[in-house]
């Protein structure tokens, strides 16, 4: 989803708390590929789009290239776990706000 729509679908929905995930680096394009650089570039215009909208809560996608195979897929179910937990915890932060 572009930019543009996750900040209008948040911005119509005043009354719902929003939860956004920023996108991995490609671990296996070199870090200064084109796609990584978009990546970075998405990622930078979600987390300034989280400072506007007061009720949108992202979460932050860390993982490293050991948590990948040489053809970027997932190495093993941890890493989906991992980030349902991440996704977890963010998700009673915002509860807990309100």
């Amino acid at each position: 989803m572009e930019i543009k729509h996750s900040r209008d679908f948040a911005l119509n929905r005043k009354h719902t708390n929003v939860l956004a995930m920023t996108v991995p680096q490609r671990h296996d394009l070199h870090e200064l590929s084109c796609i990584n650089k978009k990546i970075q570039v998405f990622n930078r215009k979600l987390s300034k789009m989280k400072e506007k909208i007061g009720h949108a809560v992202i979460v932050e996608t860390t993982l490293s290239r050991n948590d990948f195979t040489k053809r970027a897929l997932p190495c093993n179910t941890t890493i989906k776990e991992r980030m349902v937990d991440l996704t977890g915890k963010k998700k009673k932060t915002l509860l807990t706000k309100h």
